[in-house]
């Protein structure tokens, strides 16, 4: 159980289908916040959304801008502010350059990058005068070095960053903290020993809602856990 109370606050996770998304509704169910969680699909969430969690469940791809507006239309009729914005939405593909069709790296940009903006631009018009936090989960090639066969994800990691970084600059005077997770592998019970556990990224997006973690508005935080 978690120590923050986050009773009357509303939290919206993008991602939630994911491995990781999962986890982080979970662990943000234990802060007594109101959660809405959001899928890619419908069928993804009825497969996916824990039951033993209370929380309101939506599907949309936030890559679209009309589909994003939608979302967040429907999420601010039922909610007056937004406290917390967590981005785990990503889709991405191994491929050499020469071998990637423009459309191939079109889509990954639009689903990491084009979603995060989207995502952040509709979440501050909810969250309007703040308080408020923003977290995007990116990664390690965006934040550090590219691997081979991983250029769009990689270029896409890098834009949410530099999004973040933007972002934290113009709305730090409205007491609304922005920041960037760049994991390096995430972990879950099933996988290797190698790279970062859902869970520990999971309890640093709580951290980052309390309200000391306004000091590192802006920060990169490298999550690579035991990589070599």
């Amino acid at each position: 159980m978690s120590d923050l109370d986050l009773r009357n606050k509303t939290v919206v996770i993008t991602g939630a289908g994911t491995p990781l998304g999962r986890v982080i509704v979970e662990r943000f169910a234990q802060t007594g916040a109101t959660l809405v969680a959001v899928f890619d699909t419908i069928d993804e969430a009825y497969e996916r959304f824990p039951q033993q969690i209370e929380g309101w469940v939506l599907a949309a791809d936030l890559s679209d801008e009309v589909a994003a507006q939608s979302c967040f239309g429907k999420i601010a009729e039922k909610f007056e502010h937004l406290d917390i914005f967590i981005h785990a939405a990503h889709e991405w593909e191994r491929r050499p350059i020469d071998q990637m069709s423009y459309e191939d790296w079109d889509r990954i940009l639009r689903k990491n990058l084009y979603a995060a903006f989207l995502s952040f631009r509709e979440s501050l018009r909810m969250m309007k005068t703040g308080p408020g936090r923003l977290i995007a989960l990116t990664g390690q090639q965006g934040a550090d070095k590219a691997r081979a066969q991983m250029g769009a994800l990689a270029a896409a990691q890098a834009g949410i960053i530099r999004l973040v970084e933007a972002t934290a600059a113009e709305y730090a005077k409205l007491d609304i903290s922005v920041f960037a997770i760049a994991p390096s592998i995430v972990l879950t019970e099933t996988e290797g020993k190698h790279g970062v556990w859902a869970g520990d990224i999971a309890d640093l997006c709580i951290h980052l809602c309390r309200p000391e973690s306004k000091a590192l508005t802006g920060a990169v935080l490298r999550t690579y856990g035991t990589v070599q």
